[in-house]
């Protein structure tokens, strides 16, 4: 008993949506990969522990707003 299954291929628009979503999962993530490595703080002559205190103060502004 042999069946035969074919694959259809993806259609063009699908392929497309596709390349667009994991096109904006990169854009979406490599600002993150570099903030949470350094690597974008080195580059531009700045330093970690200054980011990571603006980050904290900013989230000290907006902790009120958020408990609403």
């Amino acid at each position: 008993m042999t069946t035969d299954v074919r694959y259809e291929p993806w259609p063009a628009w699908a392929k497309l949506i596709l390349l667009a979503l994991v096109i904006l999962a990169v854009i979406s993530a490599l600002p993150w990969i570099f903030m949470w490595t350094g690597t974008g703080m080195n580059m531009m002559g700045g330093s970690v522990s200054g980011m990571a205190s603006a980050c904290l103060a900013m989230m000290e502004r907006m902790g009120p707003l958020m408990m609403r």
